[in-house]
């Protein structure tokens, strides 16, 4: 009987398992939506989609008709009520003065004390009704809350806003991180400071970029709800100096190239296997009958069949748990159709 040509692939251990990947988008640590907390026409917008702009800068001006107005009412109200409250004030020092000399009586100073303490407290009311209308006049300047760059603008000059709506998205340029949804049961054991693999996904086969856990979402109360993980990516380190040797600059050799992503890149973030005694194999060679799921195991060009026990799938791996197989075993994941226990092989590439 000729051989039956098959293909194989080592089992690998917990530790040698290819980590399950998720997939997530890099966006900049520290972002914001930039709003104006009135409500107005966008006066005028001076800058532009891409922009790097300074903290402090002022990114957009509104106009509101009433803000200027309400500045001077509440001065005017203040002046009127200090004016009061002075005259208040040397009215009770006169009754004070009339009723040592026993001509105010107790009563009267008693109405002349109280007018002028309800005029003080009117004044500290205007006052801050002041601060409170220049506050909100101050808020038709938008000024970057810290230096970044303009990623959207939504919302054009002339247009009217209320407060609180969306105007421009502001982002930094230094520090950026990915944020994935990752199965609760796949978290035990992680915690910030652990190190995971990053992967850009246009260039899979390259180096991993750094990352380290950063935030890790409490269990809910729902089962099987995702649970949000955020990583932050590692900056790259700082460029090597050039040797000077007699008088010439030698520039050092360059470290391997490690992709650094920048905000909007797609990338895959590894999560790995939480079973410790499980064996990982390729999904393709597990197969199911009336007995159970097994494998096939090549062992001196002979197929044996392996009882398994399916643990959990990880993408084109699946982890098993069997006591005849060991790590480094090769498996048959190709041929299997005209395979039967006991059967000699010939292992093709």
């Amino acid at each position: 009987m000729k051989p039956v040509p098959v293909r194989v692939s080592p089992v690998n251990g917990e530790s040698q398992a290819q980590p399950l990947r998720f997939p997530g988008t890099v966006r900049a640590r520290e972002r914001a939506e930039l709003t104006f907390q009135v409500s107005g026409t966008v006066d005028k917008r001076p800058v532009k989609l891409g922009q790097f702009v300074e903290k402090g800068e002022v990114v957009a001006t509104l106009y509101n008709p009433k803000l200027e107005p309400a500045v001077k009412s509440a001065k005017a109200r203040l002046r009127e009520l200090q004016a009061r409250a002075g005259q208040a004030t040397r009215e009770l020092r006169r009754a004070e003065a009339l009723h040592d000399r026993g001509v105010q009586s107790i009563q009267g100073l008693e109405q002349a004390r109280a007018t002028e303490e309800s005029l003080a407290a009117a004044v500290e009311t205007a006052r801050a009704a002041l601060a409170e209308a220049q506050q909100l006049a101050a808020e038709t300047k938008l000024k970057a809350p810290f230096a970044g760059r303009i990623e959207t603008l939504l919302i054009e000059p002339g247009e009217y806003v209320n407060s609180g709506q969306p105007i421009m998205s502001l982002s930094a340029d230094d520090g950026m991180e990915v944020a994935i949804r990752v199965p609760e049961h796949l978290l035990a054991g992680l915690k910030p400071g652990d190190d995971l693999p990053v992967w850009l996904v246009r260039e899979r086969g390259k180096a991993r970029v750094p990352a380290k856990i950063a935030e890790i979402a409490k269990a809910s109360g729902s089962a099987g709800q995702l649970q949000v993980l955020v990583v932050y990516l590692e900056d790259p380190p700082p460029p090597e100096q050039p040797v000077i040797r007699a008088g010439l600059s030698e520039s050092p050799a360059a470290p391997p190239g490690i992709p650094v992503p920048v905000a909007g890149t797609p990338v895959e973030v590894g999560i790995p296997a939480r079973h410790r005694d499980a064996l990982s194999v390729p999904m393709l060679s597990v197969m199911r009958s009336g007995e159970g799921a097994a494998v096939f195991r090549v062992d001196r060009e002979k197929a044996q069949r392996v009882p398994v026990e399916v643990v959990q799938l990880l993408g084109e791996e699946v982890l098993v748990r069997s006591p005849g197989l060991v790590p480094n075993d090769q498996v048959v994941y190709a041929g299997m159709s005209r395979l039967a226990d006991g059967d000699k092989v010939e292992v093709v590439q």
